[in-house]
């Protein structure tokens, strides 16, 4: 990883598990960027193979459509897709970090917290889901309890104590916390309120400076203003290998059906989180001061 002085560029992609072309053509045009220009490390925001689990051919599709970045850092978290099928197998693989579930690290002068949204909340949208049948995508809590070995509410605790732990020492950081599911959404679920009661107070406690997930299959970005006045970004990155040409107006902000990847850059004592289209073409730009008070 850089050192704290060094710009960095980091990738941020959500659902890439189909391994299609726009997902190599994405992979393979980083990889041709000048040397200072390549990625420094890529965040993958979960259902990182679909339809669901790791398979054999799921393994071979996923170090080809990453080889051309092969000596990148790939920083995994899990989605529902991920859970479909032994989660287990994403820990400690020599193919991507993934030390636990949830965890954190700084990546040059940015920490980024990875945590699991599913643990938090497995039935996460407000329509119905998670029959447990082979191949549905619904990710249920007895899913997630035979994965981790504890009931889900045990693991709302934990997974929101580590959060908690992970985001008190950055305070004075550029944080930016990584999960799957959005905790707003202008796309196609309506986000259940548990998820938002969990985590936006400790957004809001510690003042982490930005919140990027997928799961929505596009891109989106809005400002939250939290209770405290303390305004955190939300990015979704959900359209990396699959995109929905619709979307439902449900809050303000910067929406689009299509795909698309985000990348964030620090330059200059700023913070750039920059969409692109599937061509590599500018979409949208959100800057932030990297120092913070």
């Amino acid at each position: 990883m850089p050192p704290n002085s060094k710009s960095v560029r980091l990738l941020m992609l959500g659902d890439t598990g189909h391994f299609n072309l726009p997902i190599r053509q994405l992979i393979a045009r980083e990889s041709q960027r000048a040397p200072y220009k390549r990625p420094d490390a890529i965040c993958l925001l979960g259902d990182n193979f679909y339809p669901g689990g790791v398979t054999r051919q799921g393994m071979r599709n996923f170090l080809e459509t990453f080889k051309p970045l092969a000596d990148v850092p790939r920083l995994m978290i899990l989605g529902n897709h991920d859970y479909c099928h032994n989660a287990r197998v994403f820990l400690n693989s020599p193919h991507w970090t993934m030390p636990d579930y949830s965890y954190a690290l700084d990546v040059g002068p940015v920490s980024l917290i990875m945590i699991d949204t599913v643990q938090i909340e497995p039935n996460w949208s407000t329509g119905k889901g998670g029959s447990g049948h082979p191949g549905d995508p619904w990710t249920t809590p007895g899913r997630v309890r035979d994965a981790t070995g504890l009931p889900q509410p045990k693991l709302h605790d934990r997974e929101l104590g580590r959060l908690r732990a992970f985001l008190h020492p950055r305070k004075h950081k550029f944080t930016i916390v990584c999960g799957h599911y959005p905790l707003v959404s202008n796309g196609l679920y309506n986000i259940s309120a548990k998820l938002r009661q969990a985590i936006l107070p400790l957004l809001d406690e510690f003042k982490a400076n930005a919140y990027v997930c997928g799961h929505e299959h596009s891109l989106e970005h809005t400002a939250l203003q939290l209770p405290s006045g303390h305004m955190c970004d939300h990015f979704i990155s959900g359209a990396s290998s699959e995109a929905r040409s619709a979307t439902i107006r449900r809050h303000p902000g910067w929406v689009y059906a299509g795909l698309g990847s985000l990348a964030v850059e620090t330059t200059d004592n700023k913070v750039k989180f920059m969409f692109s289209d599937a061509a590599g073409r500018k979409l949208n730009d959100v800057v932030r001061p990297l120092q913070q008070e």
